[in-house]
């Protein structure tokens, strides 16, 4: 497989065709909001108590609706203390910096943010794990972290060690990490939009179908008690049965979704890969990839979390991939390719455009 680095920030087709998918759901999404909070302003202008009980009732079964959006954007722009202000990441101050390896590696990472095309240069961080490992983490192509485990830096040369931060350049200029929180705005509309509303309105119905059936017992009318009791039954009944199906279908697009996310990834690292062997030479790439498969050290888990999953490398399962599938088909829901076939891509790749 040959895989070339592209310098620059236009959107490839994958990418422009989750935007426009994404764009999609952004709408259907404002106006599933903006379509339930009606009642809730009717309410407002006549609070009597009826109005006031149907306004209490939309609420509580669509606040997912209007909930979700504002999570996923607090995570998305909230980056920097989500991601930089977790325990064991110390930000490297280029100017205050009396470690001058540090000094070092950040004018590096400007020298290569300048030739990826990068508006800004991201932000240097350094992680106290002992994991031979490095992520990126970010909004956009201006607004970016590199993280290195000190795992890394301790245990690969200095120049594979540039080499790996080449390769997380690659993914900001790739768009990489905004592009999976982008895809996983779908599975998570899905189940704001359709699932958890529907499993509010099933809850609804249970509470009032077997509610109905007690009331009806009570009846002096015994043949409209027995109807009613009869129809109450079936209503929770049918309301209580419908909660496998909605556990199965949340299931469902969490395993598909899951899958789709890993087959992407894996795609993206190559060309990571490729963007860390223009910057920083295919040689120092090659060692870098061959060096870690040599320390053979990876997660046992994911760190479950589209912001900062850009690692240099990953072979463990995802949660909504195999372990869900019971150990089934484990390549399908990996994240990153074999080191093995990385290492092959990069020598089958042309030397055009590879930096000395």
């Amino acid at each position: 497989m040959r895989v070339r680095a592209k310098v620059g920030g236009a959107f490839d087709g994958v990418a422009m065709v989750i935007a426009a998918i994404v764009s999609l759901v952004a709408l259907l999404w404002f106006g599933a909001a903006s379509a339930t909070i009606a009642p809730v302003a009717r309410a407002i202008e006549h609070p009597d108590g009826g109005h006031i009980l149907a306004a209490a009732v939309v609420l509580g079964i669509f606040w997912p609706v209007y909930v979700g959006p504002l999570a996923m954007i607090w995570r998305f722009f909230g980056w920097r203390r989500y991601v930089l202000g977790k325990p064991g990441i110390a930000v490297v101050d280029p100017d205050n910096s009396k470690d001058a390896s540090m000094v070092e590696l950040h004018h590096h990472l400007v020298d290569m943010a300048s030739r990826a095309g990068l508006p800004r240069v991201p932000v240097l961080a350094i992680a106290d794990d002992d994991d031979v490992n490095a992520f990126t983490s970010g909004a956009g192509r201006g607004d970016a972290a590199v993280v290195l485990n000190r795992g890394l830096l301790e245990r690969l040369p200095f120049d594979q060690v540039l080499a790996v931060m080449g390769h997380e350049v690659g993914h900001i200029a790739h768009r990489d990490v905004v592009l999976r929180q982008m895809l996983d705005i779908i599975p998570q509309a899905l189940r704001n939009l359709v699932l958890l509303p529907a499993d509010r309105l099933r809850w609804v119905a249970q509470i009032f179908g077997f509610g109905m059936a007690g009331a009806a017992a009570g009846s002096r009318d015994r043949q409209a008690g027995l109807v009613g009791m009869l129809l109450g039954l079936a209503i929770g009944l049918a309301a209580l049965a419908a909660l496998p199906f909605l556990l199965l279908v949340d299931w469902v697009i969490g395993v598909l979704f899951g899958a789709l996310d890993c087959a992407l990834s894996r795609r993206r690292e190559f060309r990571a890969d490729a963007m860390g062997a223009m910057l920083q030479g295919r040689t120092n790439m090659i060692g870098a990839l061959q060096g870690l498969q040599a320390i053979g050290q990876m997660p046992a888990v994911r760190w479950h979390d589209h912001l900062a999953t850009a690692k240099i490398v990953f072979s463990a399962q995802s949660y909504h991939g195999a372990r869900e599938l019971w150990g089934l088909f484990p390549s399908v829901f990996q994240t990153h390719p074999d080191l093995a076939e990385r290492i092959a891509a990069l020598q089958e790749s042309p030397k055009t455009g590879e930096s000395a």
